[in-house]
């Protein structure tokens, strides 16, 4: 059961959920003192999504191709370049961040490398990290230069006004849609919105009245291994199908599936668990089922410009 919040609550909250996402302490804004803001690295709600998005392969495989290569995906979240990397399987972590030095000047250091949703570490392997051909790693500056940074969450990344509390409903017999495609509501989860007016050509594709225009809805877990489960049963699941692309985003329509691969965290003795809620671009999605039941159980979107997030559900499950 939810108790009544304040705003602070929920960036607390928040703060929490992006930890254990993250792996790194993040506190809320409020908890910081003004005079000491202008020393601390701030974390936006909307960047942190790219680095807990899903690829993976799709379509039929390729037995011709090289199986001591692998090629990754990187974007540089601050600037936006992407790129992709042809590197041995069994390379470390080390040898792919000199090769991302010579391509962005970028140094070793200040480089955190982050592989659906977990930071990888100098010394190890990629493979430890379940790195396979097609994974998506991203380049962010979350790398304290001094023992006394502090990582703080943005709080003007978050839109409370459209926070809902959708713990005690029911949608039993009720049916919703968006962009004419059934949208199941995050029943017995709290969706705290992040703030995206602005940020997007028109507001259109976040609609709620079926308009030419709106994106259908969408979730992803956040879970750190999530890339070998979800990744991998769409995968299964697309083999016999034919796509104009090699790889791409794994999301679901349905949050029982997503929560399947939700990162778990704990705050004041209480468990929780956290997926993204996204609009999914309904001209590029291709859409699988598990069975027989004509249920879309995976969405896939060939590049993360068609997956917009707008929001982080919590539930509690203590």
């Amino acid at each position: 059961m939810w108790t009544n919040s304040t705003e602070n609550d929920g960036d607390e909250l928040l703060a929490a959920a992006l930890s254990s996402i993250l792996g790194k302490e993040i506190v809320p804004e409020s908890s910081v003192l003004k005079q000491t803001q202008r020393h601390v690295s701030k974390i936006s709600l909307l960047n942190q999504h790219v680095a807990s998005l899903v690829y993976g392969k799709v379509g039929r495989d390729d037995s011709s191709t090289n199986k001591l290569l692998l090629t990754v995906y990187v974007t540089v979240l601050a600037t936006k370049q992407k790129f992709s990397c042809v590197i041995e399987r069994d390379a470390s972590v080390d040898k792919l961040k000199q090769w991302i030095f010579q391509k962005t000047n970028i140094t070793c250091d200040k480089q955190n490398l982050i592989h659906c949703g977990e930071e990888m570490d100098e010394g190890h392997l990629l493979s430890e990290y379940n790195v396979q051909d097609s994974s998506e790693i991203s380049v962010i500056r979350l790398r304290a230069m001094n023992a006394n940074d502090i990582l703080i969450l943005d709080s003007s990344t978050r839109d409370s006004h459209y926070d809902y509390d959708f713990t005690n409903i029911d949608d039993t017999g009720k049916s919703f849609t968006r962009a004419n495609v059934q949208y199941r509501r995050p029943c017995g989860w709290r969706r705290f919105a992040i703030r995206v007016c602005g940020k997007y050509e028109n507001e259109i594709w976040l609609g709620c009245d079926n308009r030419n225009g709106e994106w259908p809805v969408s979730y992803h877990g956040t879970k750190h291994d999530a890339a070998i489960s979800i990744a991998q049963s769409g995968f299964d699941l697309s083999k016999h199908k034919r796509f104009l692309y090699g790889r791409g985003v794994y999301t679901t329509p349905n949050i029982d599936i997503a929560e399947t691969f939700a990162t778990h965290f704990t705050r004041n003795g209480r468990k929780f668990c956290v997926v993204i809620q996204n609009r999914i671009n309904p001209e590029t999605v291709v859409k699988l089922s598990a069975d027989q039941d004509g249920v879309d159980d995976y969405w896939i979107s060939p590049s993360a410009d068609d997956v917009r997030p707008y929001g982080y559900c919590i539930k509690s499950i203590s």
